[in-house]
C-alpha cells in the first residue's frame, strides 16, 4: 500500500482556505489591539515623553431643535438651531451687580430724592429761613445728608441752641428739632451787647424778650474753667459745644442783687468791686461777688447812705463787700 497523500479534492481545498482566512483577521485585530495599548514615544518642546492617544476634542455646545407642523400630515418646518444657554454663578452675579448700580444711580439722581428745605420746629426766636440758610441743603440728594453733622454746624452757629434734633426720613425729608436758651440778663460792654442765660452762655441778641436784668460792666467777666481743659477725656463733640461767657455762679449772683436794686437802675460790675449798681442819688455802690447775704448787705447800705446823707457828706462809692467793715470814698 503506498504512503503518498490522497489529492485533496476541490471542496476540500476551498474549506482550508476559508478556515485560514477566517482565522488571520482575529490575529491581526489582537496585535491591533495591542499596539494601541501601547504608549508611543512623542517628541515636543519638553523632551521626550508618553503619549496615550489623541486629546478629546472639546463638545460642541448642545443645540435645541424647533420642529413646527404644518396643517398637512407629515409637512413640517424646521427652524434653525440654537445653542442651549448655561448660567452659571458668575452670570448671576454680575447681573446682580450690575442691577445694583441702576438702582443706586436712580436713587442717586432721581428728582424724588432732592431736599426741598426743611422743615424747623420748637424754634422761638430763629426763624425757619435761618436755619435752611445755614444748613444749605436745597436740591441735594437725602443720601448725602448727614444728620449729626448738621447738628454740630447748628449748635456752633447758633450758641442760643441748648440743644438740635435733626431727622432724617424718605424719600426727602428733613425735620429740625431746635431746643432755644432763654436769656436772663443783659450784658453790655463798651459797645458790645449779648444776652446770657443761666448757665453763662452768651449770644447776640435776636428779637425781643422782656424783664431782663441789664448789667453795665467795665470789663470781660471772669471765665470759667474750659471744658476741655477740665477733662480731656471728653469726646469732640462735647469739645465743640460753646464755651461759657462767665461762671453760673457770677449769673446767679446777678439774679440775686437785681431782685434787690432800684428799679429802673442798672447794675455795674467792676473786676475790683465787684457787682453793685447807680444809686440815683449820685453815688456808685458795690456788694462785691459773693452777694450769697445780699438781703443783709443791702440793710448795712441803706445804714450807711442814710448816716453820710445826715452829716451832709456826698460820697462816690459806698462799698459794703465786707457787713463788718463797709466804707466810703469821696472821689472814685
Amino acid at each position: 500500500m503506498s504512503n503518498r497523500k490522497r489529492p485533496s479534492t476541490r471542496a476540500e481545498s476551498a474549506r482550508t482556505r476559508r478556515d485560514k482566512s477566517t482565522r488571520q483577521p482575529v490575529k491581526h485585530e489582537r496585535d491591533s489591539a495591542a499596539r494601541r495599548r501601547l504608549p508611543v514615544m512623542v517628541r515636543g518642546s519638553g523632551g521626550y515623553g508618553l503619549s496615550q492617544g489623541k486629546p478629546e476634542r472639546k463638545r460642541k455646545p448642545v443645540k435645541r431643535r424647533f420642529d413646527i407642523a404644518l396643517s398637512s400630515p407629515g409637512v413640517e418646518i424646521r427652524l434653525p438651531s440654537m445653542p442651549v444657554v448655561r448660567t452659571g454663578w458668575r452670570l448671576a452675579s454680575f447681573v446682580l451687580v450690575a442691577g445694583l448700580l441702576v438702582l443706586l444711580s436712580h436713587l442717586w439722581n432721581s428728582p424724588n430724592y432732592l431736599v426741598q428745605m426743611a422743615e424747623v420746629q420748637g424754634s422761638l426766636r430763629l426763624t425757619s429761613g435761618d436755619i435752611n440758610r445755614t444748613l444749605n441743603v436745597y436740591n441735594k440728594s437725602i443720601f448725602t445728608i448727614n444728620p449729626h453733622q448738621m447738628e454740630n454746624t447748628l449748635l456752633i452757629t447758633y450758641p442760643e441752641l441748648a440743644d438740635v434734633s435733626v431727622q432724617v426720613g424718605l424719600p426727602a425729608t428733613i425735620l429740625v428739632t431746635l431746643d432755644e436758651r432763654l436769656p436772663v440778663l443783659v450784658w453790655q460792654q463798651d459797645a458790645n451787647i449779648q444776652w446770657v442765660d443761666a448757665d453763662g452762655i452768651a449770644f447776640s441778641p435776636r428779637g425781643e424778650v422782656d424783664a431782663l436784668i441789664w448789667v453795665e460792666a467795665h470789663a470781660a467777666p471772669p471765665l470759667p474753667p474750659r471744658v476741655d481743659d477740665a477733662d480731656p477725656s471728653l469726646d469732640a463733640d462735647v469739645i465743640a459745644a460753646p464755651q461759657a461767657f462767665m461762671p453760673p455762679d457770677l449769673v446767679s449772683a446777678i439774679l440775686m442783687l437785681g431782685a434787690q436794686a432800684p428799679e429802673g437802675a442798672p447794675l455795674v460790675y467792676d473786676p475790683r468791686h465787684g457787682l453793685g449798681w447807680n444809686d440815683a442819688r449820685g453815688w456808685d455802690v458795690y456788694f462785691g461777688m459773693d452777694v450769697a447775704d445780699v438781703e443783709t448787705k443791702h440793710l448795712v447800705y441803706q445804714a450807711v447812705a442814710e448816716r453820710l446823707q445826715a452829716d451832709g457828706i456826698q460820697p462816690a462809692l459806698i462799698n459794703v463787700e465786707h457787713v463788718h467793715a463797709p466804707y466810703y470814698r469821696l472821689e472814685r
